[in-house]
């Protein structure tokens, strides 16, 4: 009988040991390698097109917000960066801007068109006598400024000395029945034609029937309605024009 107790006894123990060592290996804490992959450190443009009087924002990916970037311009009449890495295009021409971070250095090539609008000019006989004629032939802007390049063309019947009291107002489509306006005159101007024209002594003279002049009207300040409008996204521009006239 004690040999039988002594059996069992060796055989319980067993029997927990083994449950033991399989259950333990489970418990134990699993050693874990991490590995830590940085950003790659870039613009996040290298190459842009923008259009003259419209922005850019280029900014350096992949490091910290507290990192110093110090942004420069390879031609700032072309195109000019703020510290905080806003493009303004000034003129047409391609420039590179760089962003300094510590010892690297990032660029991206920024192309500046020219925002502006151009058609060519109709013949002189496909428009309707008896009126002045401010045809447009390019707009275009500058230095906040809009110009408005127009052909004047006289259909009178007589030579014309001097223009006044003009009041002119451009529209550009935009999808509406009326189109949208970018300018419109708040003081009438005055155009001395005999100032504009001359003949090829130099001497001035009137704008006789069937001739005209080309003159460049210049809308700045509250006269400009919409500043820096896509200009090359449209196909034909409009003017309402008032004036009075000098024969």
């Amino acid at each position: 009988m004690i040999i039988i107790r002594s059996l069992k006894k060796i055989t319980l123990v067993m029997t927990i040991s083994l449950v033991m060592a399989l259950v333990t290996p489970a418990l134990l804490p699993v050693s874990t390698s991490i590995t830590t992959v940085e950003a790659a450190v870039k613009l996040n443009k290298t190459n842009a097109t923008i259009l003259t009087g419209k922005t850019l924002k280029l900014k350096v990916k992949g490091i910290s917000s507290k990192k110093k970037v110090t942004w420069k311009s390879s031609n700032s009449k072309i195109a000019t960066v703020s510290s905080k890495g806003v493009v303004t295009g000034l003129k047409s021409g391609t420039v590179k801007i760089s962003a300094k971070v510590g010892k690297k250095t990032y660029k991206c090539s920024v192309k500046v068109k020219t925002n502006q609008f151009k058609q060519g000019a109709p013949t002189i006989k496909s428009l309707e006598s008896g009126y002045i004629h401010f045809y447009p032939m390019k707009v275009y802007y500058k230095n906040g400024e809009l110009h408005y390049v127009a052909r004047i063309y006289n259909r009178k019947p007589f030579r014309i000395s001097k223009i006044s009291k003009v009041k002119l107002a451009i529209t550009v489509p935009d999808g509406s029945d009326e189109g949208l306006m970018i300018a419109e005159d708040s003081v009438p101007r005055e155009i001395d034609i005999a100032f504009l024209n001359k003949d090829s002594s130099g001497n001035p003279v009137k704008l006789n029937p069937g001739k005209y002049i080309t003159y460049d009207f210049v809308f700045s300040g509250k006269d400009v309605l919409v500043k820096n409008f896509d200009l090359t996204s449209i196909k034909k521009i409009y003017y309402v024009a008032q004036y009075d006239f000098n024969y």
